[in-house]
């Protein structure tokens, strides 16, 4: 496997507010939950990254998993799956090493709720997506003042639905539909 838009953090122009500060904690590798012995499958990260609301300028949503990378193919990582090496990550879809930067444009301001196996899986939409609408709530950051939501595509009915329910006005959705933003 390859490592694709890979940097440090620190060189792209980001502001991060934080709404939750950085965790640690120690599950070992077998735990009890709810009185029954659960036994993880791989290492169990020790840390939880801080949570917030990054501000980026000129930048990239690419592709149908939601990886944001800005100018000269800097990207985001930690918008992404957390890791306690962030190195380790990988991406290597085929749409994301073909991503390009003369895509749709969506001008103003843009909140991204796009995250990776969003498209079509109901359980990473409603938490990895949606879960994202209680961070901007910590932040007291309104979602209905933005003027476009990227969101997972393809569009369905119980996207629309979930996505209402929340608040969110469909008319100012992009659906990704596997196509750069």
């Amino acid at each position: 496997r390859r490592v694709l838009f890979r940097s440090p953090i620190d060189s792209i122009d980001v502001t991060f507010t934080t709404v939750m500060p950085s965790l640690t904690h120690d599950f070992g590798s077998e735990t009890t939950f709810d009185g029954q012995q659960i036994r993880f499958t791989g290492p169990v990260a020790r840390t939880h990254p801080a949570m917030g609301v990054f501000t980026l300028a000129d930048c990239a949503v690419r592709a149908a998993d939601g990886l944001i990378v800005c100018a000269g193919n800097r990207w985001v990582w930690p918008t992404s799956w957390f890791s306690e090496k962030p190195e380790d990550i990988r991406h290597t879809s085929r749409a994301f090493r073909t991503a390009s930067w003369s895509s749709r444009r969506v001008k103003g301001r843009v909140l991204t709720l796009a995250t990776e196996y969003a498209q079509r899986n109901y359980g990473h939409f409603l938490l990895d997506s949606l879960g994202r609408l209680a961070i901007l709530e910590a932040a007291r950051i309104d979602p209905t003042s933005f003027d476009a939501i990227i969101v997972n595509g393809p569009d369905t009915a119980w996207k629309r639905r979930l996505l209402a329910r929340f608040g969110l006005p469909l008319s100012g959705i992009v659906w990704t539909d596997g196509a750069d933003i």
